[in-house]
């Protein structure tokens, strides 16, 4: 078990990759970011709110 990003939540080490994406114009630039976790635990762990929908 490994602790995920910085929340402290406990996430198992499978691989089931996730690859997020988003795309759009921020400040009058247009931007893209894209970034794959080891599993779903991990992405829900990042220290983000742009995928919690």
């Amino acid at each position: 078990m490994r602790t995920g990003a910085e929340s402290g939540r406990v996430c198992t080490k499978e691989w089931h990759p996730i690859t997020v994406t988003a795309e759009g114009i921020w400040d009058g630039r247009r931007v893209s970011y894209e970034h794959t976790f080891a599993n779903n635990c991990f992405k829900s762990a990042a220290p983000t709110t742009v995928f919690e929908f």
